[in-house]
C-alpha cells in the first residue's frame, strides 16, 4: 500500500465522522478530523474516501441572475 493511502480503519472513521457531520464539505471535514484527533488525513484523501462511497455531491454552476440582453 502506498504511504499516502488511508488505511481501512481510517476510512471507516472518516465515513462515521462524515455521517455525523453531514453538512460539512470535504475540506472542513478533513480539518475537523485533525482538530478532534479522529484521523490525520489531507482534504484530498478525505475527498477520495467520500467519493468511493458516493458521498460527494456534484458542484452546481450558479444560474445567471439576469437574462442576457
Amino acid at each position: 500500500m502506498p504511504p499516502f493511502e488511508a488505511t481501512a480503519e481510517e476510512k471507516t472513521v472518516v465515513l462515521k465522522f462524515a455521517r455525523k457531520h453531514s453538512a460539512l464539505r470535504h475540506r472542513e471535514l478533513a480539518w475537523r478530523t485533525v482538530d478532534e484527533g479522529v484521523a490525520c488525513l489531507s482534504p484530498a484523501t478525505v475527498y477520495r474516501i467520500l467519493k468511493e462511497q458516493n458521498r460527494v455531491y456534484p458542484w452546481r454552476r450558479r444560474t445567471k441572475r439576469y437574462p442576457e440582453v
